[in-house]
């Protein structure tokens, strides 16, 4: 429940770049303290936890919109040190296969990391007075709430609450695009602009074009998939992004052309892409932080239409909010519980 998937390119490199460090820095220690002969022993009980792992935190589940980590069973079967090299494997295989960006394996190590090794902490404290069922219940149930917290406040205060909110999977119809060639979106070359193929765009429109603005709107099956291929694809090409930039809102700029990108949210297949030639005195007066007001008042705007069209068990709004998380806790504490109390003489062997 706390990997975080946000992409490459939105998250700024003073955010994910320092916990990436301090990740290198726990390795070192870890290794620095290896024990050889302990390791080679709980290296074939690693593996399987990490693939484990891997799975729950790829596969969503079907009744309830959350993954689960499975990071405390893991910290319990080989221990914090080897646990930790576990979720380091995961997370950087779940960002191979697109489930979170490079960029984001620091933070959601240490984030998935801090939720295991609290959660072995607080089991090896209160097992000496409580049976293991609960006592690993209990310590999973705070591991999560600590790693929750520290995901859903990271990405609430970077990229937005709408995007910590838990979002119902939504089946999209398949298209097979084996005989269907990209589309290369055309703009003038005074914009000075390079976008790659759109596998997922079924049509582009101009609806605007003057000398200095220039504006096209792209109906796509898949509006998440393809903002997520424009703003990677903006970075890789040298645009610089401002910081007001979010999942649904893209603010660029390259030279003298600036970049407005946002998701239609009267229409749910609608992506819009503004660019707008800035003359000299434009540059230097120019700020990409400006509008707060109209950025706060729209995300409030996000964040309640989430809230009216998400209802799970009967619940709506945020108490639909709550119900999912509680539900996700029980079950992934449940699951440790049982499987920690049945695969435990695997660890005394």
């Amino acid at each position: 429940m706390s990997h975080i998937h946000i992409p490459d390119g939105i998250l700024a490199w003073w955010i994910w770049l320092p916990a990436l460090i301090l990740v290198v820095g726990l390795l070192t220690l870890i290794f620095k303290g290896w024990n050889q002969e302990e390791a080679r022993r709980l290296i074939p009980l690693a593996a399987m936890m990490s693939a484990l792992m891997l799975i729950t935190m790829s596969v969503p589940l079907f009744i309830v919109p959350v993954h689960l980590t499975l990071a405390v069973l893991a910290g319990l079967m080989v221990g914090p040190k080897m646990a930790f090299l576990s979720i380091l494997v995961v997370n950087t295989i779940l960002a191979s296969l697109g489930h979170g960006g490079f960029t984001l394996i620091g933070l959601n190590t240490l984030i998935i990391g801090a939720e295991m090794f609290v959660g072995v902490s607080i089991f090896r404290f209160i097992s000496k007075r409580v049976p293991t069922l609960p006592s690993a219940i209990v310590a999973t149930i705070i591991g999560i709430l600590l790693s929750l917290s520290m995901s859903v406040g990271l990405i609430a205060t970077t990229v937005g609450l709408v995007e910590a909110l838990p979002h119902e999977d939504h089946d999209h119809e398949e298209h097979d695009h084996s005989d269907e060639e990209g589309r290369i979106l055309q703009v003038p070359e005074r914009f000075n602009i390079t976008l790659p193929e759109f596998y997922h765009v079924q049509s582009v429109s101009v609806i605007d074009d003057h000398d200095e603005h220039y504006k096209v709107v792209l109906i796509s099956d898949d509006v998440e998939e393809s903002m997520h291929e424009l703003m990677e694809a903006l970075i890789e090409a040298g645009w610089d992004k401002s910081d007001n930039s979010d999942l649904h809102h893209g603010w660029y700029l390259k030279g003298n052309v600036e970049l407005h990108v946002k998701v239609d949210e009267s229409k749910t297949d609608t992506i819009e892409l503004e660019l707008t030639l800035l003359s000299d005195e434009q540059l230097s007066d120019h700020d990409h932080d400006h509008d707060h007001d109209e950025d706060h008042n729209h995300d409030h705007e996000d964040v309640d239409t989430i809230l009216s069209e998400l209802n799970y068990l009967g619940f709506s709004g945020w108490l639909a909010v709550i119900m999912i998380y509680l539900v996700g806790i029980l079950l992934e504490s449940s699951a440790t519980g049982f499987i920690y109390q049945s695969l435990k003489q695997i660890k005394k062997d």
